[in-house]
C-alpha cells in the first residue's frame, strides 16, 4: 500500500498474456517485487519477490528480520527476449541505503539483474553488480539485448552500463559474466574479479564525517534510457563523471517514511561532467565522448535519455538544451533551447512520409521533422 511506502515509477511491459510491472519505494523500506497481471481481468498471475523471505533462495543474505524492509525496488521497465521467452529486470538498492553494517551480507537480489520465465515468473539466474551496497547505486538501467563478438564467437549478450560506474556485459543465456570495465571515474572498487564480483576499497565507505567517492550518488548513469546502434555496433550512454561526499547516520524503520541512513552532497571542489559516451560493446572501450553540461553541474541536474537513428544522428538532452550529435564522431550538429528542463527520452516516428522526433521539455511536448522517411 502507499502508506507503507509503495509507489510506481515504471511503465508496464505488455507481453503475450502478461502485463508485467515493478514498484518503487526503495528509500522507504519496502520489500520489492516484480509482478505479472492478466490483461483480460487484472488477475495476478505471478510475483517475484526481490527480497527473498524465509525458505526462498538468497534469504540467508539478510541478517535477522532485515529482509522485511530490505528495499529492492524495481523502478524501471525490464527487457524481453522473445526467442527465449525470458524477462530481464533490474533491481534497486537495499535499505537503509547508506548503512551496509545494518544488513551484513550480499543482500540479494538488490543491485542485480534477474532473468525470469515469462509464464511463471520463476528465476532462471541472477547477477549482482554491487553486493551489500553502501552508496545507493540502484541497478535501474534497462538491459540492452544484443549479440556481440566475444573471443571469436557471436554471443547473445546483455549490455548494462551500471550506476556503480562499471560497464557490464553478460551472456544472457545463463548470466555468465563476460567482462566489466569502468566507463566513468570510480574509486570504490579495487578490481572486478573473474566472476564479476567487486573487491571494495574499505576507504570508500560512508562515514559520519563524510567520505569522497566517485561516482556520485546518482551514479555513472541512472534510469535515463540508453540506445544501441546495431549498424555501428555502438552503445550510446548518458553519463556523469562526478564525486559525492557520502555520510551515514543511524536510522530506524518507520513504514512509509523516507529514512536512508545517511545522505550525500555533490563535491563542488571537484569537476563534474555530463556527457554522451559511445561504447564498443565488444571491448567496453569508449569510442567518443561529447560533453553536454557547461560547467554548471549541481546536485539535481537533469539529463535526458538517448535516441539514435539509422540516419546517423544521436539525440540527447541536458537541462534546457537539446543536442543533435553525429553518430560516428559525437560532433554537435545542432542545438535547441526548448525553454524547459529535459527529463525524458526522445522517441521517433513517421507520419505521412515524414520522420519526426518527439520529446518532453518541462511540461511541453515538442516534435521535430527529419525530412522524408524511406
Amino acid at each position: 500500500e502507499a502508506s507503507d511506502g509503495y509507489s510506481m515509477t515504471t511503465a508496464p511491459l505488455a507481453l503475450d498474456g502478461h502485463i508485467v510491472v515493478g514498484v518503487a519505494g526503495g528509500e522507504l523500506g519496502i520489500r520489492g517485487f516484480v509482478a505479472s497481471f492478466s490483461p483480460d481481468d487484472g488477475r495476478r498471475l505471478w510475483q517475484f519477490d526481490t527480497i527473498p523471505g524465509p525458505g526462498q533462495p538468497g534469504h540467508e543474505t539478510w541478517p535477522g528480520d532485515t529482509w522485511k524492509s530490505g528495499g529492492g525496488p524495481t523502478w524501471s521497465v525490464g527487457s524481453f527476449d522473445k526467442e527465449r521467452d525470458v524477462i530481464y529486470w533490474t533491481i534497486g538498492n537495499p535499505w537503509p541505503d547508506f548503512q551496509k553494517n545494518a544488513r551484513v551480507g550480499d543482500n540479494l537480489y538488490t543491485n542485480s539483474v534477474v532473468a525470469l520465465e515469462r509464464k511463471t515468473g520463476k528465476m532462471l539466474w541472477y547477477f549482482q553488480f554491487t553486493p551489500n551496497d553502501a552508496h545507493d547505486w540502484d541497478a535501474t538501467q534497462q538491459p540492452i539485448l544484443v549479440d556481440i563478438n566475444w573471443q571469436g564467437q557471436q554471443v547473445p549478450a546483455m549490455l548494462l552500463a551500471n550506476r556503480n560506474g562499471f560497464y557490464y556485459v553478460l551472456d544472457r543465456r545463463d548470466g555468465r559474466f563476460l567482462y566489466a570495465k569502468a566507463y566513468v571515474k570510480q574509486t570504490w572498487a579495487k578490481r572486478i574479479d573473474e566472476k564479476g564480483r567487486p573487491e571494495r576499497d574499505p576507504a570508500s565507505l560512508p562515514t559520519p564525517a563524510g567520505t569522497i567517492v566517485w561516482p556520485w550518488s546518482h551514479g555513472g548513469t541512472n534510469w535515463w534510457p540508453q540506445s544501441f546502434d546495431a549498424k555501428r555496433n555502438v552503445h550510446f550512454v548518458p553519463t556523469v563523471d562526478a564525486a559525492a561526499i557520502y555520510y551515514t547516520y543511524d536510522t530506524k524503520y518507520k513504514p512509509g517514511e523516507m529514512t536512508m541512513g545517511g545522505n550525500t552532497a555533490l563535491d563542488r571542489n571537484l569537476p563534474g561532467i555530463m556527457a554522451v559516451k559511445a561504447i564498443d560493446p565488444d571491448t567496453g572501450n569508449v569510442k567518443w565522448s561529447t560533453r553536454l553540461d557547461k560547467g554548471e553541474l549541481h546536485q539535481y541536474s537533469r539529463i535526458g535519455g538517448i535516441l539514435s537513428t539509422d540516419g546517423n544522428i544521436v539525440v540527447a538532452g541536458y537541462e534546457n538544451l537539446v543536442s543533435i550529435l553525429d553518430s560516428d564522431t559525437g560532433r554537435v550538429l545542432w542545438t535547441f533551447n526548448p525553454g524547459g528542463p529535459m527529463n525524458s527520452g526522445p522517441v521517433t516516428y513517421a507520419l505521412d512520409g515524414k520522420q519526426y522526433i518527439a520529446l518532453f521539455a518541462g511540461n511541453v511536448l515538442f516534435a521535430f521533422t527529419l525530412g522524408s522517411a524511406d
